[in-house]
């Protein structure tokens, strides 16, 4: 995926109702740089879990790793990544 704005947080929703489990869900969000770039809590609604983000500018691919434990107790794990182009400039990394 290529974005041209930077996202202000990050949604992840799923088909069935996740748990509310402290140290069991997960959003990890690194820059280019390898910098990680989530803020505050992650906070679950439902089937969604989602966290803040700080805001970047720093040109290229983020890579977004994730885990949350649904109602059932099973445990969905994966990552993704995105590009950030901005003024018509692409720098893949």
């Amino acid at each position: 995926q290529i974005i041209q704005t930077f996202p202000s947080k990050i949604l992840l929703e799923f088909g069935e109702e996740m748990l509310d489990f402290k140290n069991g869900n997960l959003i990890s969000v690194s820059d280019p740089t390898g910098k990680e770039i989530t803020t505050g809590p992650i906070v679950v609604a439902g089937p969604m879990i989602y966290v803040d983000l700080m805001y970047s500018e720093v040109i290229g691919k983020y890579q977004v790793t994730y885990r949350a434990i649904s109602n059932d107790g099973h445990k969905v794990e994966g990552s993704y990544s995105f590009y950030l182009k901005l003024l018509g400039f692409y720098q893949l990394f």
